[in-house]
């Protein structure tokens, strides 16, 4: 069956009175379009009374997609089947003469159009190495696979390679060549419901910078930060951008913001003589207010080009055992937003209180 249709499995017990028979199974499956019925096989049919009784549904060597283990049922019903709820479903039943039990099986398979899965939507890369490009593909029927650079189809070559173990699908690109290699890569997969793609983007720019400054590092009037980037490239130069937070200020009547000052920019020179790969960068900021919040961020460059933004590091001067967070980047307004919406939050759950302690008295 498809994927996105509904499923209602009905198994039907027939009990026989006479001492020794088993139990006998019939799964019928019912699914858009028709009824499929299918023999559990098991006992003799010819029996002199039959009951109609629960049998145990499960799913081998799985849970449900209810989450059981088990159910106890006539009837089990699977809405919106996915590829997750395919397998093998086993019905036992047992009408409590002697150790034998009843069991019938049905295999569902769900048909569904490709699924793809990146491990990383760009791999970093230098002359002479090697990258490699990784999807995970799921469908049925199994998907046919290819790989594109722009628009041009790839085939195999003494630099390039394909490899594919169950799901995941592999290009490597071996001795990378910056002029050539470098640029936008796809992979494509297809089967008789439908085509999916999605793109990795190879490139030799540095990664964003990871800040390793220890709390010690601070004085009075300055810090020392002190940062590693990986590239295979040299460092040409870094662009450092650090400010103030400033203290709380009252931006309504009922409300504060904390805010920042403006960014100072400072352009760093690397060393072009330097290619090794992972590459360690300090700088002591001079002239900062004491007992005062900064934050910053730093770039890199080297010849193809600027890394992303870092993670934004705060520090501190003028205190001992500064405490010291790394934070992912937010504008203004979304910092903003936050705040407003934790400081209303606030003034609801004491609002809420004062009525509750009144009501009280």
């Amino acid at each position: 069956m498809r994927s996105g249709e509904g499923i209602r499995f009905v198994n039907k017990v027939l009990q026989s009175s006479r001492f020794g028979r088993q139990p006998i199974i019939w799964f019928i499956w019912l699914v858009v379009g028709g009824w499929w019925m299918v023999d559990g096989g098991g006992g003799n049919s010819n029996s002199d009374r039959r009951l109609e009784q629960s049998g145990v549904v499960q799913l081998k060597n799985n849970l449900l997609p209810s989450g059981e283990k088990a159910r106890v049922s006539k009837t089990l019903i699977i809405d919106s089947v996915d590829r997750h709820e395919a397998g093998t479903y086993v019905c036992e039943a047992t009408n409590g003469v002697g150790n034998q039990r009843a069991q019938a099986t049905i295999q569902l398979q769900v048909l569904y159009p490709p699924e793809i899965e990146l491990e990383t939507d760009r791999v970093h890369s230098g002359d002479n190495k090697e990258a490699h490009l990784t999807c995970l593909i799921h469908g049925n029927p199994t998907p046919k696979v290819r790989w594109y650079k722009n628009s041009m189809l790839l085939d195999p070559t003494d630099t390039i390679r394909m490899t594919s173990r169950a799901n995941r699908y592999t290009l490597i690109l071996n001795s990378i060549r910056s002029g050539m290699d470098f640029g936008n890569y796809s992979c494509v997969a297809e089967n008789s419901l439908g085509t999916f793609k999605k793109h990795i983007e190879v490139h030799g720019r540095p990664t964003p910078a990871v800040f390793r400054s220890l709390p010690e590092a601070g004085g009075r009037e300055s810090y020392l930060l002190t940062w590693t980037v990986d590239s295979y490239s040299p460092i040409e130069e870094y662009r450092l951008l650090y400010r103030q937070i400033q203290p709380y200020h009252q931006v309504s009547d009922d409300m504060l913001l904390q805010g920042g000052g403006d960014w100072t920019n400072v352009i760093i020179p690397g060393n072009p003589n330097s290619y090794s790969f992972n590459h360690r960068q300090s700088y002591e900021i001079t002239n900062l207010k004491q007992d005062a919040e900064y934050e910053c961020l730093v770039q890199a460059r080297n010849m193809f080009g600027w890394s992303e933004a870092s993670r934004i590091f705060h520090f501190f001067t003028g205190k001992r055992g500064p405490a010291i967070r790394d934070l992912e980047w937010k504008s203004n307004s979304e910092s903003s937003l936050m705040r407003r919406s934790q400081r209303t939050l606030t003034i609801v759950i004491f609002h809420v209180s004062v009525l509750f302690l009144i009501h009280w008295l």
